[in-house]
């Protein structure tokens, strides 16, 4: 019992150290739409402007909400940060202007968020409302893979340091745990994690891009280049996009991260990361594709492993791609423009 109880807290410590809260503050509230980081259309091979990326929304203005949802008419919201992570930037948010917010589990179960996360709602109906969903690839399944990986001194180091900050109330763990667990993986070793422990979280997002009513959409995280990223490419690769332009697509979120690098820097730092989590590198991509090639056998069968049935991929073809459906949708990004 004590063995058992020791490793859940254990593993609730290792995720409340890769999410932990910045000691600086994250800007919120202050942004046009313009000037939100990486927003962008993602390029897909029918042209239609139905995807949408970004880094966190709450760096919205109260305008800036307004015209995601009026003039981009953005509909749905993905979010793939956790509570823990996306609690540092609520204080001041307007989203809840536009989106109502609800957590969506990896059964794809689904629960309002905005009294639990203390979110002041605006007057508009709710049925004018779009749907910001929050879905947490940083779980504690997440973790429990991660650690079940590590080479056995590495679980003895690791698990003392936690274990023992139980009764010193000393945070040192954090430091050691980043340089045993993460730093060495880096970003590629970070993809491959997401790809292989994120399946019901990926399945549950592109389960609910089946809908049209959820059509456009915005997929974000923190920077808007990782998680994010690995939800684009394997939409695009889905729908048979070039390679050189899912490769194009990944690397402008190095230049359009460019302005909050330094607030990136500084919040890895803070985990004793080094810099380069703050980068987006192409070659990342490529290696991701290449294991999902190599272990999967490509896109569709790594998507049917996550649990999406082929019904489900023709739906996001049909919705994604080129050919006419019941619902007018939009054909760029100006159509909604006033």
């Amino acid at each position: 019992m004590i063995h058992k109880r020791s490793l859940t807290h254990a593993l609730n410590l290792l995720q409340q150290f890769a999410v932990m809260e910045p000691t600086f503050a994250l800007e919120v509230g202050t942004r046009s739409l313009s000037r939100l980081p990486n927003f962008r259309q993602v390029s897909l091979p029918s042209g239609r402007a139905l995807l949408y990326r970004s880094g966190y929304v709450e760096r919205l203005s109260a305008e800036g909400v307004d015209e995601l949802r009026n003039r981009y008419g953005i509909r749905c919201i993905f979010d793939l940060r956790g509570a823990r992570e996306l609690r540092r930037t609520l204080p001041g948010s307007h989203v809840a202007r536009q989106y109502r917010h609800l957590l969506l589990a990896k059964d794809g179960s689904q629960r309002p968020l905005e009294n639990e996360l203390g979110e002041n709602e605006d007057e508009t109906e709710e049925a004018e409302k779009g749907r910001r969903y929050t879905v947490d690839f940083l779980g504690r399944y997440f973790f429990y893979s991660m650690f079940m990986k590590l080479p056995v001194g590495s679980k003895l180091t690791i698990g003392w340091a936690l274990i023992t900050s139980l009764y010193s109330g000393d945070r040192s763990y954090e430091a050691r745990a980043a340089q045993i667990v993460l730093a060495p993986r880096g970003l590629t070793g970070q993809s491959r994690d997401f790809i292989d422990f994120c399946q019901a979280e990926l399945a549950a997002v592109l389960r609910l891009m089946t809908r049209q009513e959820n059509l456009p959409c915005l997929v974000h995280c923190f920077l808007g280049k990782d998680r994010t990223g690995l939800i684009a490419m394997l939409l695009q690769w889905l729908l048979g996009t070039p390679r050189q332009v899912i490769e194009d697509e990944y690397q402008l979120s190095q230049t359009m991260t460019e302005e909050v690098r330094g607030e990136a820097v500084k919040y890895y730092a803070e985990k004793s990361l080094p810099a380069s989590f703050a980068e987006c590198n192409v070659e990342e991509l490529r290696a991701a594709m290449e294991y999902i090639e190599t272990k999967y056998g490509g896109v569709e069968s790594y998507l049917r492993t996550t649990g999406l049935s082929q019904q489900e991929l023709d739906l996001l073809r049909r919705n994604f791609g080129s050919e006419s459906s019941n619902e007018e949708l939009p054909t760029d990004s100006n159509s909604k423009s006033s």
